[in-house]
């Protein structure tokens, strides 16, 4: 049955595989959906908050006795992941889908592989191509989205217009893949993605109520992941960084997420950091991440005690962009 299914899903949604995005494509692509960048000496950052930037790519290590960060810093502050340990004074968390290449679905656990196998009866994944169709079908998914979760980010694509103008520019750039999730021929959901360097971006999501009900995350991340797993070269699946919110963390361990450690460079400017450590310890707390030990006991004890059935609960999955 596993065969059958992954066959079924492979065929329907389409053989178009991930054409890796240059760090400029990719630069180019962010830009395009709003992000702050700016490039300095071949690097590029994100202003993840005003003044405080990161490198786009979260995986680049920079050396920090020679990082050049971009000027504005100054006034806030940096972060990035080390060359050397010995530079390191914090740590980022990522979480990632890893050891690619060893996924099946026979190598998930036995409920997970229930709920792909109960999702993969009711929904399908196929590619979506026709820029018309995106428009016209994905704009209701988008509202419901919208409406059920609050989602900050542009608000402006509530608007049709805007919403067009967004989907012409997203499928201006065709090394981003698009997928529909399907109830037959109704589609209530929709999944983007891109390759960089060894990295598949699991960039955004957004579906109905229905749709996540029945299952549309559990099927997702089994069509990526299976997709990934024949590309050579592809070491992660990038699923953004840990929220805070429990059910969301924990929902994402439980289907295989693990949480990485990469030891890394902060800089704050000083006032910030003197304010951050009397006003915000929890955020300086957040910068500063956690080590290899301390993510082991805040991530996966946790859910070692609630690995039940119950506990892979398909509202989980936190939607919208990375």
């Amino acid at each position: 049955m596993a065969w059958e299914l992954i066959q079924c899903m492979t065929r329907e949604q389409g053989i178009t595989a991930w054409q890796p995005m240059t760090l400029d494509e990719y630069a180019e692509h962010e830009r395009n959906n709003g992000a702050t960048l700016e490039k300095v000496e071949g690097v590029w950052w994100k202003a993840i908050r005003p003044f405080f930037y990161r490198p786009l790519f979260p995986y680049a290590k920079l050396d920090p006795g020679t990082v050049k960060p971009p000027a504005k810093s100054v006034f806030g502050g940096y972060q990035h992941a080390v060359t050397r340990l010995d530079g390191a004074n914090s740590y980022l968390n990522l979480f990632q889908f890893q050891d690619i290449h060893a996924y099946s679905i026979e190598s998930a656990g036995k409920t997970l592989r229930k709920h792909i196998r109960k999702a993969a009866g009711s929904l399908c994944v196929r590619e979506i191509s026709d820029l018309d169709h995106f428009i016209a079908d994905a704009y209701p998914v988008y509202l419901e989205f919208y409406a059920r979760t609050g989602y900050r980010w542009r608000k402006d694509r509530t608007q049709q217009e805007s919403f067009a103008e967004y989907s012409r520019r997203l499928f201006s750039f065709p090394k981003v893949l698009v997928w529909g999730v399907y109830a037959g021929e109704r589609l209530v959901g929709v999944n983007l993605s891109y390759v960089v360097q060894d990295v598949v971006f699991d960039a955004s999501m957004f579906a109905t109520s229905e749709a996540l009900k029945m299952g549309a995350s559990d099927l997702l991340w089994h069509v990526l992941r299976e997709r990934a797993s024949t590309i050579p070269g592809i070491n992660y699946i990038f699923e953004g960084m840990p929220t805070g919110h429990a059910g969301v963390d924990r929902s994402k361990i439980l289907r295989g997420c693990h949480v990485s450690a990469l030891p890394a460079y902060y800089r704050l400017n000083p006032l910030a950091h003197f304010m951050a450590k009397g006003l915000r310890k929890q955020a300086l707390m957040k910068l500063r991440g956690k080590n290899d030990d301390e993510v082991r006991s805040a991530y996966y004890e946790e859910v070692n005690e609630s690995r039940t059935p119950a506990a892979l609960n398909p509202l989980a999955r936190r939607e919208g962009a990375l």
